[in-house]
């Protein structure tokens, strides 16, 4: 008889998480950027209104 290997959601997340960074490559210049003018310049500059989307 076999014994089946179970994996428990800690496992199965740090799985994924390991084949989503492997899968995805490096981070690009301009998301760096995107990433540094966020930092930056905070929730000052994120959309509001129609741009933000519906509210739920």
């Amino acid at each position: 008889m076999k014994a089946t290997n179970q994996k428990s959601d800690t496992q199965w997340v740090e799985t994924f998480c390991a084949e989503a960074k492997k899968l995805g490559g490096p981070t690009s210049a301009n998301q760096k950027r995107f990433f540094s003018v966020a930092i930056e310049h905070g929730k000052d500059m994120e959309p509001t209104g129609p741009l933000a989307g519906k509210s739920r």
